[in-house]
C-alpha cells in the first residue's frame, strides 16, 4: 500500500520548518500547542484542495509548502488510478514519487494552490497537464478523528459525528463493502435461532420460553412469555 513516508512542511501555522519521516502507524507525542495538530493539518491540506487563511501562514510574506514522498507505488497501485496512470508513472523512481503543494499568500480559493510533481527525467519540479488530478486520485478522503472531550457522552451517542463513531464508521465501512453480502445472511440465521419470531428458534430457548410461562401462570394467568433480543441482530447499513 501507498503511502506518506516523509514530508517536509514550511511556513505552515507554527511549522516553519519541519521534517517529519513517516512510518504505516507514527504516533506523535508532545506537550500542548507544541505543534502536533499543525503538522497533521498540514499534511491534510497537502493533499486536499482547501485554500488557506492568513492564520495558517507562519510568515504571511512567505509561501506555504508541503513537500511529501510517497512511496510504495506498485502496478496495483497504477492499475487503480485508471486513465491517471500515465501521468503518474513517468516520474516514479523506485516505486516512489515527491510532489509539493504550494499556496503564495492568504485567501483566494483552491485554484491558487499549487501542486507539483518532481521530474527525476528533467531534475526539476513540474506541473504537467492531468498532474493535480493525478495525484488527488492517488488518496483516499481524509479522515481526521479528533480527540474525545466527554468520554461518558461519546459512548452514549450513536452519532457518526463523535470521536467514537468517526472510528467505528472507519473500521466498519472496508468491512461491509467487502463483506456485507456474507454478513447480512450470518446476521439473517442468528436472528431465526435467536429471535421471538424465529423460524428456527433455538429448542434451548424454546424450553426457557415454556418454563417462564409455566411459572407465570399462577400469578399471571393467560401470560405467554417470549425471550427474544431486540436490535440485537438489526439489519446492517451498506
Amino acid at each position: 500500500m501507498h503511502r506518506i513516508s516523509k514530508a517536509i512542511i514550511t511556513n505552515f501555522r507554527s511549522c516553519e520548518q519541519v521534517e517529519i519521516t513517516l512510518t504505516g502507524y507514527t504516533p506523535l507525542v508532545g506537550y500542548n500547542n507544541a505543534g502536533k495538530s499543525n503538522i497533521i493539518r498540514a499534511l491534510e491540506w497537502a493533499v486536499e484542495n482547501k485554500a488557506l487563511l492568513s492564520n495558517d501562514f507562519y510568515d504571511q510574506r512567505q509561501p506555504v509548502a508541503v513537500e511529501c514522498f510517497v512511496t510504495g507505488i506498485t502496478d496495483d497501485v497504477l492499475e487503480k488510478l485508471g486513465v491517471h496512470r500515465q501521468r503518474i508513472e513517468p516520474h516514479i523512481v523506485d516505486d516512489g514519487i515527491r510532489i509539493r503543494t504550494t499556496q503564495a499568500t492568504p485567501g483566494g480559493s483552491a485554484k491558487d494552490i499549487k501542486r507539483e510533481i518532481w521530474m527525476p527525467e528533467m531534475d526539476k519540479w513540474g506541473n504537467p497537464q492531468g498532474i493535480p488530478p493525478a495525484i488527488q486520485a492517488l488518496f483516499p478522503e481524509v479522515i481526521r478523528i479528533e480527540a474525545m472531550v466527554d468520554m461518558n457522552t461519546e459512548l452514549s451517542s450513536n452519532k457518526t459525528s463523535t470521536t467514537i463513531g468517526k472510528l467505528i464508521k472507519a473500521i466498519m465501512d472496508p468491512i461491509i463493502t467487502e463483506q456485507g453480502e456474507r454478513i447480512r445472511e450470518v446476521l439473517a440465521e442468528l436472528s431465526s435461532l435467536f429471535g421471538a419470531e424465529g423460524t428456527a428458534r433455538a429448542k434451548s430457548l424454546t424450553s426457557f420460553d415454556t418454563l417462564a410461562t409455566e411459572a407465570l401462570q399462577e400469578f399471571f394467568p393467560g401470560i405467554r412469555a417470549r425471550l427474544d433480543l431486540p436490535g440485537f441482530f438489526g439489519p446492517l447499513n451498506s
